[in-house]
């Protein structure tokens, strides 16, 4: 039961971080609008998720959740998550200083492209808008 769990837990973490990788041009190319706007909101939530589980328990909670899950069905968490996503896409295994990098690379590039996208949404649905209050 365990482990079922457990690769549904993982399971659900790499889908999520795929629709987050997947949709970040949605920040910046504004053909499908709502699209655009829906991914939008999608990455402000999936950003903050991740900094308060980072700063609450210094790691994503899925990992924690997927670790705590592998032990309870008696098989070891091999690492981070992020570390066994990407030795298992790349065949490299990064160090945890390296994934912590990258990844707070990511969430800034997401962060500041979010900014563009509500800029551009509000200018969108506003035109002029910003021009008066100059």
């Amino acid at each position: 039961m365990f482990s079922l769990l457990a690769v549904l837990s993982d399971s659900l973490h790499i889908f999520m971080m795929m629709v987050w990788a997947v949709g970040l041009p949605l920040l910046l190319w504004h053909r499908w609008p709502r699209l655009s706007f829906a991914y939008t909101m999608y990455a402000i939530c999936f950003v903050v998720v991740s900094q308060i589980s980072h700063h609450l328990l210094g790691e994503c909670f899925f990992t924690t959740l997927s670790r705590w899950l592998w032990v309870a069905a008696g098989s070891s968490a091999d690492g981070t998550f992020t570390g066994r996503l990407v030795n298992m896409v790349a065949g490299v295994r990064p160090t945890a200083d390296t994934a912590v990098l990258i990844w707070e690379i990511a969430i800034v590039v997401t962060s500041l492209a979010v900014v563009w996208s509500l800029y551009r949404h509000h200018r969108a649905r506003h035109p002029g808008r910003l021009e008066e209050q100059c």
